[in-house]
Order: C-alpha cells, then sequence, then structure tokens
C-alpha cells in the first residue's frame, strides 16, 4: 500500500518525514506570477502604479524589485478591510526590458538549481539578475551565492 508524503506527515509529524519549518519560507510561484503579470501590464499600459493584495511573500518580492530599482517605491493602503500594498513604477529607468524579464518556474514546472550552477549562470550572464527561491526566501543569485545557498529558479530580469 502505496501512502504520499503529505499522508506520512500527517500521520508521523512532520519531522519524521524530513519536512521542517524552512520549507515554509520557498515562495510559491504563484505570488511571483501574479506580481510579475500585474508589473507588465502596468508597465505597457504606461501606468504610474498598481495595487495588489498584501501578504508577506509578496511584500518581500516587492522589496526585492525595489532594491534592483524596477520599482520607484511602495507603501500600505487599507480599502474595506483588505490591506494592499500600492507600487510606484520606475519610467525613468531604461535598464527594464518586458521581453526579458521572464518567469521560469510555473506551478507545474519547477528548475533547481545547485550551487555550482549558480556560480556559472553568474559568470555566463553577466550583467543579468536571477531571483532563486531559497529556503530562506527570495534572493538575487548573486546574494545566494554570498549566503551558500541554491533553490528554486524563479525568474530573469536582464538589463
Amino acid at each position: 500500500m502505496e501512502t504520499s508524503l503529505i499522508g506520512k506527515a500527517l500521520n508521523f509529524g512532520f519531522n519524521e518525514c524530513g519536512f521542517e519549518s524552512r520549507v515554509s519560507n520557498m515562495t510559491t510561484n504563484h505570488a511571483i506570477i501574479n506580481v510579475t503579470n500585474i508589473l507588465k501590464i502596468t508597465l505597457k499600459k504606461k501606468k504610474l502604479y498598481f495595487d495588489i493584495i498584501f501578504s508577506k511573500k509578496i511584500f518581500y518580492y516587492i522589496k526585492l524589485l525595489k532594491q534592483l530599482k524596477l520599482i520607484n517605491s511602495f507603501f500600505f493602503i487599507t480599502k474595506d478591510k483588505w490591506v494592499f500594498v500600492r507600487a510606484y513604477v520606475l519610467f525613468k529607468s531604461n535598464k527594464f526590458n518586458l521581453n526579458l524579464f521572464k518567469v521560469f518556474s510555473t506551478p507545474s514546472k519547477k528548475f533547481y538549481v545547485s550551487l555550482l550552477g549558480l556560480k556559472l549562470l553568474s559568470k555566463r550572464t553577466g550583467i543579468s539578475n536571477y531571483l532563486i527561491s531559497t529556503s530562506y526566501g527570495i534572493k538575487t543569485h548573486q546574494n545566494a551565492i554570498l549566503s551558500h545557498r541554491a533553490g528554486m529558479l524563479v525568474s530573469l530580469n536582464s538589463y
């Protein structure tokens, strides 16, 4: 009789099956895909800002986009008991090209990269930024190499 890993985790506890609390820190692709698509639509329509429902994973992703200078600023607004993040897009940056902003991992296909693979990518791609979802949150590939973490390859923004 076969049992899935989830069934084993429910029957025997998370620690016995190797599940740890850090696994929940891996950013799901749904949040990243949603923010990326909204960002692309906002830039195509030449709007100044976009609103998205607040969650921790979306917040960390938007903070990372601000560090990469793809978003000018963001703040929180409340509407009818909902909290939204309003992010203002940076139009003056000629670095951002919509065709080169790609999401690699989808909910059905996940691409994992080892630390050696990250080092090779950083040597081959030059100034491009890969976003990696590690067990310690989402990071750029340079930060993942410095902290010796590998993970799921999420997206690429090339300048």
